[in-house]
């Protein structure tokens, strides 16, 4: 909890319990759709199941890594803020993108007055293609060249590269705001009302 911070409403929750549990469910229904397979047809009995597996790709996500994450909620006169922390034993699939020092985040400096949210995340968007190319091979080898072939089609004709043009121009830090769409609701009301 001292990562997160003292607040109103605290919670902590261990991931791996819940982890081998939905692994326990997929194994289990994954048996019942075999199970029901017409084995004398082995096109059918083969299908996706032997090439795509669903503990495949959560492997692939790298959720076997997610230890555990923690939510901190404070409210006051100003508003609503929340902190969030994920606890990692290893950095594979999507949780490598998380950065890996404890940096604080930079506040936005000006948020306009009509917006009824704002979020600051890190996230590695410079890596996300390359991260993504990684869990598509690990799940399936046969997808990366396929996807490789089509982007560079894709590229080649807006004369623009994904990977260093457009995520690697985007940073670590994310920004998001949510606009207070109350007066659009007033607005739609019929008059007379």
């Amino acid at each position: 909890f001292d990562e997160i911070g003292k607040g109103d409403v605290r919670v902590f929750v261990n991931f791996q319990p819940f982890y081998k549990a939905l692994l326990a469910m997929i194994t289990e229904a994954q048996k019942d759709l075999e199970d029901s397979v017409d084995n004398k047809n082995e096109e059918t009995a083969g299908g996706l199941l032997g090439l795509i597996s669903p503990q495949k790709i959560l492997t692939a996500l790298g959720l076997d890594g997610l230890e555990s994450f923690a939510l901190q909620v404070d409210v006051d006169k100003r508003g609503l803020e929340m902190g969030f922390g994920i606890f990692v034993s290893k950095r594979k699939g999507l949780l490598q993108l998380l950065p890996k020092q404890a940096d604080s985040v930079s506040l936005v400096p000006l948020i306009p007055r009509n917006v009824s949210s704002a979020s600051i995340m890190r996230f590695d968007l410079g890596l996300f293609w390359d991260t993504l190319l990684e869990i598509l091979h690990e799940v399936n080898p046969n997808l990366t060249p396929l996807i490789n072939l089509q982007l560079g089609l894709i590229e080649k004709k807006a004369g623009v590269t994904l990977r260093k043009d457009v995520l690697g121009s985007l940073g670590t830090e994310v920004f998001t705001f949510s606009e207070d769409i109350s007066s659009l609701i007033t607005d739609l009301k019929p008059k007379g009302d």
